[in-house]
């Protein structure tokens, strides 16, 4: 599944969990927002980035597993402006930590259109003091849009921070867009 507006490219990286070799292919995404960069592992999504740019590099025959094609179909549905849930998308936790691990899983159950507060995650998960460290785990979240870290405010409502091209322009954007998808009549 490649088209001409898409790119996929091999890359050799290390993961600092085994230090051995890992290969990691991409695949990029152009959206209404701007361009997504899907990372994958044999072991699942390494990682959803945004990006401004493709980088340039030689394009190679892919192993191309089947859940990618259906992490694809749902984010395309999702940037359509359909409720989308993304629950069952395969990934890679091995580059994550414990703690990084339990914050984005509980971000992972927000729900389409809805928000939550930094200092409503952290009780979630335990931890109603660690407010500031759920945002830096969610300043690091691998995988944007399939963990809905834009889902998360300030206490005081406000947005708060976004760490992609856009930052909270982009943050507002998303949830607009999900609101507008709830809010039609059916």
């Amino acid at each position: 599944m490649q088209n001409s507006w898409s790119r996929a490219e091999r890359v050799r990286r290390y993961s600092s969990k085994d230090a051995v070799p890992v290969r990691l292919f991409r695949y990029f995404l152009p959206n209404r927002f701007g361009l997504l960069q899907l990372s994958w592992t044999g072991r699942g999504l390494r990682s959803v980035a945004w990006c401004t740019s493709e980088r340039t590099r030689s394009v190679t025959v892919l192993p191309w597993p089947s859940w990618l094609d259906r992490t694809i179909a749902l984010l395309r549905r999702y940037f359509s402006g359909q409720p989308t849930q993304f629950h069952g998308v395969r990934l890679d936790w091995t580059a994550v930590s414990p703690f990084r691990r339990q914050v984005l899983q509980a971000c992972r159950r927000v729900p389409y259109g809805m928000t939550v507060s930094y200092s409503d995650l952290a009780r979630r998960i335990g931890r109603p003091r660690a407010v500031r460290a759920v945002g830096q785990a969610l300043k690091a979240n691998p995988w944007a849009i399939i963990v809905p870290c834009h889902r998360v405010t300030r206490q005081d409502g406000n947005l708060g921070g976004y760490s992609a091209p856009g930052d909270v322009n982009l943050k507002r954007a998303l949830l607009a867009l999900e609101r507008s998808t709830i809010q039609r009549p059916p």
